[in-house]
């Protein structure tokens, strides 16, 4: 996976910590359970892939190239299908399963919400975008 910009560095960063307390979190709470660490880092890995396939899709779109954007939007939404697969295939396990891939998949969105609010009351100054 290729983060180019500085807004994806920034969150693959800053993600980083919040993906390793949700591993430390899992494996605590349900007594060391693997399935739960495997759980956490397909989430994560979903969520990067998420993501970068969306920012791909935006810039795509946004961009003033005569570049289709139709494989990049079938792209996205094949994301999306895994994504929906891996969430059912999680909950056919167990509960504690879903809801730790659930978190996994929701690391990023958790990371530019923290990341919104650190920049609104002003503990951070790093003109996130």
């Amino acid at each position: 996976m290729n983060f180019t910009n500085s807004t994806e560095k920034l969150l693959m960063k800053r993600s980083l910590p919040l993906f390793a307390l949700l591993l430390l979190i899992s494996q605590l709470l349900f007594k060391l359970n693997i399935q739960l660490l495997f759980g956490v880092t397909i989430g994560y890995a979903f969520s990067l892939i998420r993501f970068r396939s969306l920012s791909e899709m935006v810039k795509t779109m946004m961009s003033n190239a005569k570049i289709k954007f139709g494989p990049v939007v079938i792209k996205y939404f094949t994301v999306q299908l895994l994504t929906v697969i891996v969430l059912f295939v999680a909950v056919g396990k167990s509960i504690q399963t879903f809801a730790v891939v659930f978190l996994g998949i929701s690391i990023i969105t958790l990371t530019i919400m923290i990341n919104a609010f650190t920049e609104a009351v002003g503990i951070t100054k790093n003109n996130f975008e």
